[in-house]
C-alpha cells in the first residue's frame, strides 16, 4: 500500500525549505507505514527509518527544553504527528505491541497512536503503562482525549484516579486529562482534585495545577477565582498560576488584579 505524501506534507511548519521538502517525500518511500500487522522484524527497519528524519543540531535545543534522559533524535514534532498518522491508518495496536521505546520520538508516536484508541479499557490501559514509562511532560502533554458526553464520565474517574498516583507523570496526566472537563457541570470536581494536590511537591505536577487553573480562569474566570489562594492550593502552584494568568493575552488585567487581591490577601 502506497503512502499519500500530499497528507503526509501537509502538516509541516511552513519554515520548511523546499529541499527539505523534497528530502522527506524521498523518505516516505522508504517504508510502507500502513501495515496489517506489524511484526517484530519490522522493528529495525521502522527505527532506521525515522533515523533519516533526525536534525542532530536540533538535539541539544530538544533536551533542554524537554528534559528527557531519553536518547533524542532531533525530530521535528509535525513529521511524528505525520508518521503516527500513517500508522493509524493500518492495525496500528499491533504497531504499540512491538514496543519500540528507543527514542524520545518513538515515545512520541506512541503516545498520538494511544490517543486514537475507541474502546475504553484498551485506551485506559495502553495509555497508563505509557504514562508510567514517561519522563518528560511533553510525552504528557499530547495526550488529548476529547470530551464526549457517553464516555465522559469514565474518562474524569480515570483522570482522577491518576491524580492519585505515586508516579509524577501518572499524576500530571490526570491533570492534563481534566482539560476537556472546563465545563460548570464539572468544576466543583476539578476543584476537589485540585485542592487534593495541595501537598504537591513535583514540579511537573504543580506546573500542571497551575496551567489549569489559569484555563480555569478564561473560561470559567466568576467560578474559580474565589478559589484561587493558600487555603487550596500550594505556594508554589498559586504564584505560577498568577504568573500565567499575568502573561496570557487572554486575560484582561482587571482579572488578574482581581486574582491577586483574593490570593494574596
Amino acid at each position: 500500500m502506497t503512502i499519500n505524501r500530499i497528507s503526509f506534507l501537509d502538516s509541516f511548519e511552513h519554515r520548511f525549505q523546499d529541499d527539505s521538502l523534497t528530502a522527506v517525500t524521498l523518505h516516505v518511500e522508504f517504508m510502507n507505514l500502513i501495515k496489517q500487522n506489524w511484526n517484530i522484524n519490522d522493528k529495525n527497519e521502522f527505527i532506521e527509518y525515522l533515523k533519516t528524519f533526525s536534525i542532530p543540531e536540533k538535539v541539544d535545543f530538544q533536551r533542554r527544553v524537554i528534559n528527557t534522559k531519553k536518547p533524542i533524535l532531533g525530530i521535528m514534532t509535525p513529521t511524528l504527528r505525520s508518521i503516527a498518522n500513517e500508522i493509524a491508518k493500518g492495525d496500528y495496536i499491533s504497531f504499540l505491541n512491538l514496543g519500540i521505546h528507543d527514542y524520545y520520538e518513538c515515545e512520541i508516536i506512541n503516545g498520538a497512536l494511544i490517543c486514537k484508541i475507541k474502546e475504553l479499557n484498551t485506551l485506559f490501559e495502553y495509555l497508563t503503562a505509557y504514562a508510567e514509562n514517561a519522563d518528560c511532560w511533553a510525552e504528557i502533554d499530547l495526550i488529548k482525549i476529547p470530551y464526549k458526553e457517553k464516555t465522559a464520565e469514565q474518562i474524569f474517574s480515570y483522570a482522577e484516579n491518576c491524580t492519585k498516583s505515586d508516579k509524577t507523570f501518572v499524576r500530571r496526566l490526570g491533570v492534563i486529562l481534566l482539560f476537556s472537563f472546563i465545563r460548570e457541570d464539572y468544576f466543583a470536581r476539578i476543584t476537589a482534585i485540585l485542592k487534593s494536590l495541595r501537598t504537591e511537591t513535583e514540579y511537573y505536577v504543580n506546573m500542571a495545577v497551575a496551567w489549569l487553573t489559569a484555563e480555569l480562569v478564561v473560561k470559567l474566570p466568576d467560578l474559580i477565582i474565589p478559589f484561587i489562594n493558600l487555603d487550596n492550593m500550594n505556594e508554589f502552584a498559586l504564584r505560577k498560576t498568577i504568573s500565567k494568568c499575568s502573561d496570557s493575552f487572554r486575560i484582561p488585567k482587571e482579572t488578574v488584579d482581581a486574582i491577586k487581591k483574593v490570593a494574596l490577601s
